[in-house]
């Protein structure tokens, strides 16, 4: 086989790719799919917004950002450096937090 062929070879076969389309139906399934998480995501964030589970994700979400901090090298923060970071860190999510309705995005200010 020359390089012609083998050009012409591969054109045919990404012409096949182009000519059969994803079906219809997996992208009505992709859709689905991303309506569904859409909905437990945004159930989830007003859940982080609200409940005391969710407060407690954040404020533990914050330790843990700290410590790893602390242990990937040598910051040797404080610790009232550590707890500025943690606060920091909730108020944060909690600004970013489009369904939390006191302040941030989905304030009503």
């Amino acid at each position: 086989m020359n390089h012609t062929q083998i050009a012409v070879k591969e054109f045919n076969s990404i012409l096949q790719v182009y000519a059969n389309p994803v079906p219809k139906t997996q992208i009505v399934k992709t859709q689905m799919y991303h309506r569904i998480m859409k909905k437990y995501w945004q159930k989830f964030l007003n859940m982080v917004a609200t409940s005391p589970v969710g407060t407690a994700l954040k404020i533990g979400f914050g330790a843990s950002a700290v410590w790893l901090l602390d242990n990937l090298g040598s910051f040797n923060l404080s610790p009232a450096l550590s707890a500025l970071v943690i606060a920091i860190l909730t108020v944060a999510i909690n600004y970013l937090n489009p369904q939390d309705s006191r302040y941030g995005k989905g304030s009503s200010e």
